[in-house]
């Protein structure tokens, strides 16, 4: 049997390997006010990674969006 033959057995035998699914992991969720928003960059900047904190920026933006949505429809 050749490699790929095994690998493809061996993950076709395993129960998991098609059932699992993920939902896209969202951000946005878990930043419900301007303190969780504060830490949030705050940890992203120690992190010093650029990218990482212009996504960050990114998913600020949109937390805001939300929250004031939420605060309109109360």
């Amino acid at each position: 049997m050749s490699k790929s033959n095994d690998q493809n057995s061996a993950t076709a035998a395993h129960p998991l390997a098609s059932a699992a699914t993920f939902a896209p992991y969202d951000s946005t969720r878990y930043l419900k006010d301007e303190v969780d928003i504060a830490a949030y960059i705050k940890a992203v900047t120690e992190l010093g990674d650029l990218a990482l904190l212009e996504a960050a920026r990114s998913d600020v933006a949109r937390a805001r969006i939300q929250i004031a949505q939420k605060q309109r429809e109360a």
